[in-house]
């Protein structure tokens, strides 16, 4: 008992890795994608760039990221957006883009395309 406790412990404190750029750069596409269905213009204009910014930076083949793109947008428009109640009156309901884009690489199919996409560019 007092070994698991001990390896329990162990684990908890143990740091986490850091991700790797292929897969922070997967992972922020699929964001950014995610980003550009948004209603504000200033958020597609920093999804734009930033889609840009990871394309340009590692000579990616848009190809790769081009599935991964349809799947983010697919799943968009079937994932309810994030809202909270605003506390100031009127207590209106307040949606979370920027949240729930931050979210979605961890809908299920968008998930497994996220890494087909990291094994396409790896390869």
């Amino acid at each position: 008992m007092m070994r698991e406790i001990i390896a329990s412990a162990l684990i908890v404190a143990a740091p986490a890795a850091a991700r790797d750029t292929v897969r922070r750069d997967v992972e922020g596409y699929a964001v950014a994608s995610c980003l550009s269905t948004q209603p504000s213009t200033y958020l597609r204009d920093q999804a734009d760039g930033w889609a840009a910014h990871i394309v340009q930076r590692k000579a990616f083949q848009m190809k790769a990221f081009a599935a991964l793109s349809q799947v983010v947008k697919a799943a968009v428009n079937h994932e309810p957006m994030t809202t909270i109640v605003a506390e100031q009156p009127p207590k209106t309901i307040k949606q979370l883009p920027i949240q729930y884009c931050s979210e979605v690489i961890d809908i299920p199919n968008v998930r497994a395309q996220i890494e087909r996409t990291i094994t396409q560019v790896r390869n």
